[in-house]
């Protein structure tokens, strides 16, 4: 599996969240248990692996992380 990077990572969470019509906040407690995860990692703050994972799997890209 490629890794995403930081750009296209975001870009596959706002795109997610756009389609599911769920909050930043909602979607980053639900999955993390952090409300401020998805507002930090939009301001630019890399993610731990183990985070892309979650996040990832949560919005169903896990296989194919490149989005091709």
């Amino acid at each position: 599996m490629k890794l995403p990077t930081q750009k296209q990572f975001v870009k596959y969470i706002k795109d997610y969240l756009e389609e599911s019509g769920e909050k930043p906040s909602s979607f980053g407690r639900r999955v993390l248990g952090d409300s401020g995860a998805i507002p930090r990692l939009y301001e630019g703050t890399d993610p731990r692996l183990s985070t892309m994972h979650r996040i990832l799997t949560a919005i169903g890209l896990r296989k194919d992380a490149s989005g091709s």
